[in-house]
């Protein structure tokens, strides 16, 4: 199984906003409740700085983040991703005709521009065996937000 959490945002002393926080949590959990011998975890995230304010990459933020609370050594770090696009392109050509589950984690408020990203490009890469988890947020300005971002 693999695991794909959505890159977020962190401050300038690495410290990851509530949304990310979220993602990560929401990874832990799934982590405790599998055999975690069989999972991979991609951490998505780069260097932009709409939403990285630090010299660290994201990715390696947010294992940072994970390590501190579970223990668990099988992460795959992607740093060149620094949209939801580059992330849809990206994973797209990582899970060309894959055929192990993926899970891919992102927030309520996110989450339709990112089912609307991965599902044409995997499409295109013949990916078929994923399902998107969405963590509740209720930021109504933040969906709004995105809306319009997939109608555009």
């Amino acid at each position: 199984m693999h695991i794909v959490v959505l890159g977020g945002c962190n401050d300038k002393n690495n410290l990851l906003d509530i949304y990310t926080k979220e993602r990560c949590d929401r990874t832990i959990d799934t982590i405790s409740n599998l055999n975690s011998s069989d999972i991979k975890v991609h951490l998505s995230g780069g260097m932009n700085e709409n939403f990285n304010k630090s010299n660290t990459n994201h990715s390696e933020i947010c294992k940072n983040y994970i390590l501190s609370k579970v223990n668990f050594n099988n992460f795959i770090l992607h740093s060149e991703n620094n949209s939801t696009i580059d992330e849809a392109i990206n994973f797209g050509k990582c899970f060309e005709n894959n055929v192990e589950e993926i899970l891919i984690i992102s927030n309520d408020w996110h989450i339709e521009r990112v089912k609307y990203l991965f599902n044409k490009t995997f499409k295109f890469y013949n990916i078929q065996n994923y399902k998107f988890i969405s963590i509740e947020s209720n930021n109504l300005k933040l969906k709004e937000q995105n809306k319009v971002k997939v109608n555009q």
